[in-house]
Formats: C-alpha cells, sequence, structure tokens
C-alpha cells in the first residue's frame, strides 16, 4: 500500500488519505449550488482510515485535532482500534 505524503517543514511528515471517488472533487465540501450528496458517506471513510493509518505505521499519537463533524467520528475509531 502506498501511503502518500510530504513534509512540513524539516522535521514533520504529513500523511494523506486518499481515494479519487470520494476526494478528487473540484471543491472540498459541495457544489456551488448543494453539499455533496455523498459527504457523510466520503468523511465516514476519511474517520475511518486515520486510525487505520495509524495502526499501518504502528503510530500512537498523543493529540489529534478534530474539529467539525467531518472528523467527529476519528476520536471514537482511534478508541476502539488502537
Amino acid at each position: 500500500m502506498r501511503h502518500p505524503r510530504g513534509k512540513a517543514g524539516s522535521a514533520r511528515t504529513a500523511y494523506f488519505i486518499n481515494k479519487d471517488i470520494y476526494f478528487n472533487r473540484p471543491e472540498l465540501y459541495r457544489t456551488p449550488q448543494a453539499d455533496y450528496h455523498d459527504n457523510a458517506e466520503r468523511f465516514i471513510f476519511f474517520s475511518r482510515a486515520v486510525p487505520e493509518l495509524c495502526r499501518i505505521l504502528d503510530f500512537s499519537p498523543h493529540i489529534i485535532h478534530c474539529n467539525d463533524w467531518q472528523t467527529g467520528l476519528v476520536p471514537l475509531y482511534l478508541k476502539k482500534i488502537l
């Protein structure tokens, strides 16, 4: 499995969750007319992928920044998976 990542400064590595069907879109949350119809599914996928990546990398974070409903399930999944 390939883990897309980048560097933030010299000491930070950033990992990216990607699935084209969910995230390869012109806008992040909505079109100019309305929310994407599958937003709940998209962000459930994202929230579930975060602890899975932590498990694969053998990484137990001390702090995870979760704000808004899009990442609201991350703490629950972390507790159940890690």
